[in-house]
């Protein structure tokens, strides 16, 4: 019997789950963080979740990070210009995370060094092996 603590889609769904509220809560969140690392960080230390159930976890995570939370994906938010939280770049980084690519090696995923060279705009060439065709379909999607 499959141990459902291991069952990673019920919790990537409900990881799923508070992410659109997260985000629907932007246009109203407050700006800044309502409160400091150290008080975040004393929430985190609160009492250890039941270690049978991953969800309570997650669950735990948002609710606890939440106040530290700054509103930078947010419509209203105008200070320093990191806006990396644009619709596409979420779910590529959702999809980067589910596939757990390492790319510290090449023989490891080729998927990675490819898919970081056209993104930092190099060319393919012969000598760092990878098929120039990927770079117009990536920038096509910019």
């Amino acid at each position: 019997m499959r141990d459902p603590r291991f069952d990673r889609v019920p919790l990537l769904m409900r990881a799923a789950d508070l992410c659109p509220a997260y985000l629907s809560s932007l246009p109203s969140h407050n700006l800044g963080a309502r409160a400091n690392a150290a008080a975040i960080a004393e929430l985190l230390r609160g009492p250890p979740p039941d270690r049978e159930d991953p969800a309570i976890v997650i669950e735990r995570l948002a609710r606890d990070v939440e106040p530290g939370l700054v509103a930078t994906a947010g419509p209203r938010y105008f200070g320093f210009i990191i806006r990396g939280g644009l619709p596409w770049s979420l779910a590529a980084d959702w999809l980067a995370a589910t596939w757990d690519q390492k790319a510290v090696l090449h023989a490891m995923s080729p998927a990675t060094p490819a898919t970081e060279a056209v993104a930092a705009g190099n060319r393919a060439t012969p000598e760092n092996d990878i098929d120039p065709t990927v770079h117009s379909v990536v920038r096509s999607a910019e």
